[in-house]
């Protein structure tokens, strides 16, 4: 499936959503071209994963075996977040929490957003990168209104501005790329706004404009991620949008906008013949966003922000591994995937005790075990997962990057793991006192019973574990070798 059918594809499900009458109809059809779209996509990245054939993709697009990894992980992403949405959806159409239109908004913009974030991890045009990445903010500022609400509204309000303002720095900086390019390498302005290009003449710029251009890029991209002090946008976005669409926003979005971070790395690396100027950027915010997530978790009253800021934490985590060399970017994109597995999961829990309970105070959920067992029992392991318990693959990612941060930067990292310590008490006590906390009154609950959400909770759960065990083997580490190699140039 080429780049422009796969998106033709995309965009005629979004426009079906306005085709079809009624929000039965809208659900079904959305959930079925999301199962044929994304199994596509993810039978082709697996395929280029492996050395199959797959169709050519030149032009303004450019895959490798991290794009692949990328792809395959949005593709996994869009179709459960589909799944659930059927449900999800379904439930506040009955109740008259949204309406026909509304219905068919959240599904249009769907299948958009998943266009968006295709675009941009298959991108190699400077443009086409940063009109993707725009073009996420802009899918997604409705669907973080969907509810109408004041908090809704202001959420929305709050992450469109930011991130546009973010995502112009980084337009500047990628222009100053585009000038480094054309000072030192004389590339033409076509040749300039390729990545793939800049890599390849990276060693002619100019050293000052490119620490300059890539601390616009690290910084308008890094709104995106959310690195801290950049990540206001991040919480109040997360925790106001439907559970689903928060499920992609924390699982792969964030990961799709690092992406972008980690190819110019490649491009400064190069011109700067070392990667320790751009390491200590990414050592540097990566702990600082460890840290005041900690901080934030340590006092959270609302489930949906607490998974959010654990986000941060995670993106930080990240970034604090790309800081350490060849074994911490390795950890860092085992951590993507095991993060982007397991984190949609978390939230799509948290809708199902959203739709239980009607808010999403932690204060409000009590006795949540023997309310909703099923989605309790499948939300416990995937706690215990993102915070990096056997077999969780964030236990690898991380036992690497503890290790070679230890070596490194010893009381950097010991720091580091005191916070991640103070994390996984905050979210035990959080979810205890959900899960097992007795309610003032009585509750008067009717059984639990299996659904949708709970089968493509329990599919998630299996992936990530599997993940986790393979993360082990020998197998892995070669796997993810070539992985980083199509990420750096030194």
């Amino acid at each position: 499936m080429t780049p422009l059918l796969l998106f033709a594809c995309l965009l005629l499900a979004a426009a079906s959503a306005y085709a079809l009458r009624t929000a039965s109809r809208v659900r079904g059809v959305s959930l079925a071209a999301a199962a044929l779209i994304g199994g596509a996509v993810i039978v082709a990245a697996f395929s280029g994963l492996t050395g199959g054939p797959v169709p050519p993709i030149v032009g303004w697009w450019h895959a490798d075996a991290f794009t692949w990894t990328l792809v395959a992980l949005v593709s996994f992403v869009y179709v459960a977040a589909a799944a659930v949405s059927y449900r999800y959806v379904g439930v506040e159409h009955h109740e008259g929490v949204l309406t026909l239109p509304q219905v068919r908004l959240y599904f249009c913009l769907l299948h958009v957003f998943v266009l968006t974030m295709l675009a941009a991890a298959l991108a190699d045009n400077l443009g086409v990168l940063w009109m993707s990445l725009e073009g996420t903010t802009l899918a997604t500022t409705m669907l973080v209104a969907m509810y109408r609400k004041d908090a809704s509204i202001e959420a929305a309000w709050k992450y469109v501005i930011l991130c546009s303002i973010g995502i112009s720095l980084g337009l500047l900086g990628m222009l100053m790329f585009v000038h480094a390019a054309a000072l030192g390498a004389g590339l033409s302005p076509e040749e300039a706004l390729s990545l793939s290009a800049l890599r390849a003449h990276a060693a002619a710029f100019d050293p000052a404009l490119t620490r300059w251009a890539f601390i616009f890029v690290f910084i308008g991209l890094g709104t995106k991620v959310g690195f801290v002090p950049m990540h206001a946008w991040l919480p109040d976005a997360h925790s106001k949008t439907p559970s689903p669409i928060s499920a992609m926003l924390s699982g792969i979005l964030l990961n799709v906008a690092l992406s972008g971070i980690l190819r110019f790395k490649a491009v400064a690396d190069a011109a700067l013949r070392g990667t320790a100027w751009t390491d200590g950027l990414f050592l540097a915010f990566g702990f600082l966003s460890v840290v005041v997530a900690a901080f934030f978790l340590l006092q959270q009253r609302n489930y949906k922000r607490m998974l959010a800021y654990s986000s941060v934490e995670h993106m930080g985590l990240m970034a604090f591994a790309v800081g350490l060399g060849p074994i911490g970017v390795t950890a860092a994109l085992i951590h993507t995937v095991g993060h982007a597995l397991v984190k949609p999961m978390l939230f799509f829990g948290a809708g199902e005790i959203m739709l239980a309970y009607k808010s999403t105070h932690i204060e409000d959920i009590r006795e949540a075990k023997r309310r909703l067992p099923i989605t309790s029992a499948l939300f416990i392991p995937g706690l215990l997962l993102i915070l990096a318990l056997p077999p969780s693959a964030l236990f690898v990612s991380e036992f690497l990057a503890i290790g070679a941060g230890m070596q490194a930067h010893p009381w950097l990292s010991l720091l580091l793991l005191s916070a991640l310590a103070m994390i996984a008490f905050s979210m035990l006590k959080s979810v205890t006192t959900m899960l097992y906390g007795e309610a003032e009154a009585p509750l008067e609950t009717a059984p639990e019973r299996w659904n949708l959400t709970h089968t493509v909770m329990a599919v998630q759960l299996c992936a990530a574990a599997a993940f986790g065990i393979f993360a082990l083997t020998p197998a892995a580490l070669r796997f993810f070798s070539v992985v980083v190699r199509s990420l750096t140039t030194l």
